[in-house]
């Protein structure tokens, strides 16, 4: 019944997303398009969004594109909901995150999928739908990991994503 085979080490989703992003590059090059107007059928407000997006990722240009369209005074503020955390996990949502994961691939097929929407393999999405597939890919890969992320429990929560000098900020000037 036991085998003696290798525990053979199971990827997360951020390395897979920067595996198949070639560690953040693809998603880079696709946010400077879209800022600079390249993408078909984009509007400002998806140049200002992409320009947001680089100028997390430390590309300090954008900033221009950003001022010139932001009114001097904001007049709400945008809110992020705040998480709770260390709220047990039900047994059903393990059993349900492990499921996907088998399903998927450990994940890589939702990577594929969104790197698809990004570059605009797929006809019915529109430029909204591909920069949200930027921002997901950006989240997945290169941000601290959620634990519902993974289907585990506030103690059961995977490391944070280390920081490398392969994030996509690393390969802006590389792009310039």
């Amino acid at each position: 019944m036991f085998s003696n085979t290798e525990t053979q080490e199971v990827p997360t989703l951020a390395d897979i997303v920067r595996e198949e992003t070639d560690d953040g590059r693809l998603i880079v090059r696709f946010l400077i398009d879209v800022m600079q107007g390249l993408l078909e059928q984009s509007k400002p407000c998806h140049q200002l969004d992409a320009a947001r997006q680089l100028l997390n990722l430390g590309f300090h240009p954008a900033q221009t594109l950003i001022d010139a369209n932001t009114p001097a005074a904001p007049t709400r503020k945008n809110l992020r909901a705040l998480r709770v955390l260390g709220v047990e996990t039900a047994p059903l949502h393990r059993e349900l995150a492990a499921l996907i994961r088998e399903e998927t691939d450990n994940g890589r097929t939702t990577v594929r999928f969104l790197i698809d929407v990004m570059q605009g393999n797929l006809p019915d999405f529109k430029p909204h739908h591909r920069l949200s597939a930027a921002k997901e890919l950006l989240r997945r890969g290169f941000d601290t990991p959620n634990p519902s992320d993974a289907g585990n429990s506030a103690e059961e929560a995977p490391a944070p994503a280390e920081k490398t000098t392969k994030s996509p900020g690393a390969w802006i000037d590389a792009l310039r």
